[in-house]
Parts: C-alpha cells; structure tokens; sequence
C-alpha cells in the first residue's frame, strides 16, 4: 500500500496533499501522546494503520475531490486529519474515512477560505519566489 500508494501520489502530483495529512496525523498523535504519558503507545499505531495509510495515500489525495492549489490542499488536509484524530482516539477505527466523507464536500468551501485570506497561506519553503516582489 506504501509503495502504490507514493506512486499514485506523485503520478498525480498530489504527495505534498499526502505527505501534509499523515505529516499532521502523526503529529497530533503525539501531541496527545506527550499531554498524556500514562496512554499506551497505541496512538503511534492509529498514525500508521493500513486505513490511515489508505486514507492518507489514495483517498485524500484523489484529483476529482481534492483541492488544487497548494494552500488549499494544506487546509484541507488539517481538515480531515483533525476530523479523524479523535474519532480513532475513542477506538473508532474506520474513522479517517469518516472523517472524509465529513470533509470532501467541504472542498468549495476550503477553496474559498483560502482564496479570500482567512486560512493563511503554509510558508513557501523549497519554492521559489515570485519575480518582481520583495525578496
């Protein structure tokens, strides 16, 4: 599943929208993990199931559903993780596909956010500036 997974990701240049969702999946997983140290470690095992890999790699990422600009797709991305995090902390575990059938009509509206300024924009690392702007 990892390795068809990252292939269809970069075929269809959606890894960043990937890489961004279980990125933030993983990292509140272990944001609960450190405010709550007498858990068992069974959160780092949520971040990496077959679902969430599943989720993360072939269903977040589907061209027809998604958004297409970068900071749309970091928005949407938060979106569901933070839609399917608490849901398998409470032993769901179907709940990152839940999470983004909540999340997928919800894609105009992440679209309009982002273009209207009230998501900020993720910093442009690794990418290069526009011509003629401050540098």
């Amino acid at each position: 599943m990892l390795l068809f997974g990252t292939i269809a990701t970069l075929r269809a240049k959606r890894f960043a929208l990937a890489a961004t969702y279980l990125g933030l999946s993983y990292a509140v997983y272990l944001g609960f993990r450190l405010c709550q140290p007498h858990t068992s470690n069974a959160a780092f095992l949520w971040a990496f199931s077959p679902v969430n890999v599943m989720v993360g790699l072939l269903a977040v990422t589907d061209p027809a559903t998604s958004p297409k600009g970068f900071a749309s797709q970091a928005a949407y991305a938060a979106l569901v993780a933070l839609l399917a995090v608490p849901g398998t902390l409470h032993g769901n575990p179907e709940a990152p596909v839940f999470a983004l059938l909540v999340a997928a009509p919800q894609r105009h509206a992440v679209e309009w956010a982002v273009a209207k300024g009230m998501v900020p924009a993720p910093p442009m690392v690794g990418r290069a500036r526009p011509r003629g702007g401050v540098p």
